[in-house]
């Protein structure tokens, strides 16, 4: 009676043993279809946002850059604060310098960078029409950043600007 008794026991706890790996087993798969589905669609909104350089130059004796981006993508861009810039560049005493430069909603302090305006047309100033503020396919964003130590003359230099999703775009200019 006692081997009985202790079947039933030693049953009982394989039970609840395989029942609580296979509960781990199923949160484990849940969790990767989650975190797989994620990516899926993040790497959707990349595949849809491009961005492309249109001016780079540089402005009050090199210590501002501008940068004019159009969206060539169909995803519309909102977040900037959640966007980097990096500049790298030579001052005039030929030191290489390499900023990351936050965002800011105003006017650019030193070593930040702030959205001058988005157009239709940069070029003829021909302002956005449909969501102010947004940057939609199609449309012309001007980025204004103040470098420290200023961009020297006759340098060769590198911005690159990333969006929130993680796509890049690279603009070479000179002083």
């Amino acid at each position: 009676m006692e081997t009985v008794l202790t079947a039933i026991i030693i049953l009982t706890l394989l039970l609840f043993a395989a029942g609580t790996l296979f509960e781990g087993y199923m949160t484990a798969q849940d969790t990767i279809r989650v975190s797989w589905k994620e990516v899926e669609n993040r790497r959707a909104e990349q595949t849809r946002t491009s961005l492309v350089a249109v001016d780079a130059q540089t402005k009050s004796s090199g210590s501002v850059v501008e940068l004019t981006l159009r969206n060539n993508g169909s995803v519309k861009l909102t977040d900037f604060d959640q966007c980097d810039l990096i500049i790298q560049h030579y001052s005039a005493s030929s030191a290489y310098a390499i900023n990351w430069l936050p965002y800011v909603a105003g006017a650019p302090a030193n070593n930040e960078w702030s959205v001058v305006g988005i157009y239709m047309d940069a070029a003829g100033l021909i302002p956005e029409v449909f969501e102010p503020g947004i940057l939609n396919p199609g449309e012309e964003m001007v980025i204004r950043a103040k470098v420290i130590p200023p961009v020297g003359p006759g340098s060769t230099n590198l911005a690159s600007f990333s969006t929130e999703n993680g796509v890049n775009v690279t603009a070479v200019f000179t002083r």
